[in-house]
């Protein structure tokens, strides 16, 4: 703060030079930083018992857009890909989990 007031005196007389002018304005922004901008507004708003990420177990990639700032407690639970696969290994809902797509045989060259 005294720096702040020697360099308030030295501008109202118009002493500094260019280059003092450019070094009191840094010394000003170190004092006295600017406030950082306020958060982004949700875009959405999750309610309780919300899921993520269950189109990923069907293979969907999922891309989150922004962030997920939780507003309170949060239960995390994870089921990883194989773990869903093992259990359903003689389910014939397996298939829906499986990828799908062309063999070898079935490309052709452009």
């Amino acid at each position: 703060p005294v720096g702040l007031k020697a360099i308030n005196i030295l501008k109202s007389h118009r002493v500094l030079s260019e280059h003092g002018e450019q070094v009191a304005e840094e010394v000003k922004m170190h004092q006295h930083p600017p406030r950082p901008p306020p958060p982004p507004e949700p875009e959405a708003v999750l309610g309780s018992g919300t899921t993520i990420g269950h189109l990923a177990m069907l293979g969907v990639p999922i891309v989150l857009s922004g962030v997920v700032r939780a507003k309170g407690p949060v239960h995390l639970v994870v089921l990883h890909r194989h773990i869903l696969l093992e259990a359903l290994k003689d389910c014939p809902e397996r298939a829906l989990f499986e990828p799908v797509g062309m063999t070898v045989e079935e490309t052709v060259e452009i």
